[in-house]
């Protein structure tokens, strides 16, 4: 998430060659049959909380599949996944003004980190286990990857690191956009219909929600030269928030 090329694309690349339309698509199946259970567990009551009982568990357990980690560990990713979160959060506090941001408390950054460690931990030895003992899934298949020389093109240290965050990354932007749609689909009524009548306008109704409520709000980046953007001074190495659903409601772009 912090790098820059080429040690972003080093590290992108060999994933990218494993995560084809082809392994998505052999997917399908499967995330379908445990929808179908999410929503038979709920169905009888009329209602469901959506994220608790659907998108989460829907997502997770999907990108726990693909990566093949232990599925009976997935409650210890979905702590790890919300610290690692919650780290790159801007806090902030309802009776404040929308421009008050503020640090997290230190102990509540220390528990953070303690958790995050423990995470480290464990995925240290995971790696080191499918070293030695491959399986069929994506990282599996990630470490076996050589270069022309025949080293790893991913270290154990790099796995160690990126692992939990494709994890994160991968389970918990998922649930968001699920809610997010169903939301947008339930303010707009004569939207919903139109694509229960014609399920082929889902991709598009996808592109639309991913615009209009993204699944990550913003990224973190660090300004490498001092700029001026509209007017606002923002010197070498400050930090900034640059907000991706802004953009995605720009009205210089988009009718709403």
């Amino acid at each position: 998430l912090g790098m820059d090329k080429p040690e972003h694309t080093a590290l992108r690349q060999p994933l990218a060659s494993l995560f084809t339309h082809k392994l998505v698509a052999d997917l399908e199946p499967a995330v379908r049959e445990r929808a179908k259970r999410l929503i038979d567990g709920f169905i009888a009551d009329g209602r469901c909380e959506l994220m608790s009982q659907y998108s989460y568990p829907l997502a997770l357990s999907t990108i726990v599949d693909v990566f093949g980690v232990p599925a009976d560990h997935a409650d210890l990713f979905r702590g790890w996944s919300d610290d690692f979160m919650t780290m790159l959060s801007v806090r902030r506090s309802p009776e404040e003004e929308p421009a008050a941001a503020h640090p997290m408390p230190p102990e509540e950054l220390r528990e953070h980190w303690t958790n995050l460690l423990e995470a480290k931990a464990y995925f240290k030895e995971y790696v080191a286990r499918l070293r030695r003992a491959p399986a069929n899934d994506v990282f599996s298949a990630l470490l076996a990857l050589k270069d022309a020389n025949g080293n790893h093109r991913v270290s154990d240290a790099s796995a160690v690191v990126n692992i939990p965050n494709l994890i994160a990354a991968g389970h918990d932007t998922t649930a968001n956009l699920i809610s997010q749609t169903v939301i947008l689909l339930n303010d707009n009524p004569e939207q919903r219909r139109a694509l229960q009548d014609d399920l082929a306008l889902v991709p598009q109704a996808i592109e639309e929600a991913l615009r209009m409520r993204g699944s990550a709000l913003g990224n973190l980046r660090r300004a490498k030269r001092d700029v001026i953007i509209r007017g606002v001074e923002i010197p070498a190495g400050a930090i900034v928030y640059a907000m991706l659903n802004g953009a995605g409601m720009d009205a210089d772009q988009f009718d709403k």
